[in-house]
């Protein structure tokens, strides 16, 4: 039997998995307090807490939310995107004892052996864009001044880069999750050509370096981003994760599941508050989950814990999902 880290490896890798993993139990993550993208080191939650972040961003932690978001009246500390070189002052990465950092994170091997091992590294060129000039105004300068943009976006992922490499010599990786949020609910925020222009050639530089490394790159971009699947491919991103349901899942992996991973955070707000009895979450789960992971190119991350147990003994009663010819054929 395949490890959960062996099992996950072919699915990332276009080949058929053993059986259909069970992602939140299947990897181990990490995000170092030492990359303060997002409030202070040690902050209250997951990349960071309330106070200023190591460009000099304010960032407010939210209970409710379990994470931050920019401090309106603290910006922007980016007024003109063609000054980007003058107005931003990047991090000394030179300074983080990465090797006193895994052995912190690494002191247990038990935590991580036999398991998918991930970094999660937060704001991306485009969020670190509308982070440091307001949400409005980042976008407006992706039309306005999209050579400045490019610019600053491909100096984004070479600090990204340098802080990898660090990483990299002591945390034995097989993937990494670079988060940029594209989308909204109904659309993405940039067109595909959009993407082309002013953010592909960042991301190919990133995906490259990667790939010299021999890790997985995952892109996590929140939204209908549906359309800009064509451009993550050209780019290099070989998943992209938390997909949500309002993308056409099934339409993506039968298009292009031979040439990128959908790892979909799955939600159902649409039956929130209602009491569904197991044969209808059993139901569910089989129209909108089982059924795409059909080909082994849709790995499902369930975030909905109404119906997580319902996920997982579904899996388990399912050992032999791809052994059946059927289920080895992209939907």
């Amino acid at each position: 039997m395949l490890t959960a880290r062996e099992n996950l490896l072919k699915a990332y890798n276009h080949e058929i998995p053993e059986r259909i993993p069970i992602y939140q139990s299947d990897i181990k993550y990490w995000m170092p307090p030492e990359i303060r993208e997002r409030g202070p080191e040690g902050g209250e939650g997951l990349g960071g807490g309330t106070g200023y972040d190591w460009f000099g961003n304010h960032w407010t932690f939210s209970e409710v939310d379990m994470g931050t978001t920019p401090t309106p009246g603290y910006g922007p500390i980016l007024t003109d995107v063609t000054k980007w070189r003058e107005q931003i002052k990047f991090p000394d990465l030179s300074t983080i004892d990465w090797k006193a950092a895994w052995e912190r994170d690494g002191a247990d091997p038990e935590e991580y052996e036999g398991k998918l091992r991930m970094m999660i590294i937060c704001s991306g060129p485009l969020e670190q864009l509308h982070t440091m000039m307001g949400f409005d105004e980042g976008l407006m300068a992706t039309i306005l001044e999209p050579e400045a943009c490019k610019e600053f976006f491909e100096a984004i992922i070479d600090y990204k880069i340098e802080m990898l490499e660090g990483i990299l010599e002591y945390y034995p990786l097989d993937i990494v999750e670079q988060h940029d949020d594209y989308g909204h609910n109904n659309n993405s925020f940039i067109s595909l050509d959009q993407f082309r222009e002013l953010l592909m050639p960042a991301w190919q530089k990133y995906a490259k370096f990667l790939k010299k490394k021999g890790v997985i790159f995952q892109l996590h971009s929140c939204g209908k981003n549906e359309g800009l699947v064509p451009g993550f491919i050209e780019a290099g991103v070989q998943s992209w994760s938390s997909c949500q349901r309002i993308n056409n899942h099934k339409a993506i992996v039968h298009e292009y599941g031979d040439k990128i991973i959908l790892n979909p955070g799955i939600m159902f707000p649409e039956y929130d508050g209602m009491e569904l009895t197991e044969e209808e979450k059993r139901r569910i789960l089989d129209d909108e989950i089982f059924s795409i992971c059909k080909g082994g190119a849709y790995i499902p991350d369930m975030w909905d814990y109404n119906f997580y147990d319902t996920f997982v003994q579904m899996v388990a009663e399912r050992p032999d999902f791809y052994e059946k010819a059927e289920n080895c054929i992209l939907p």
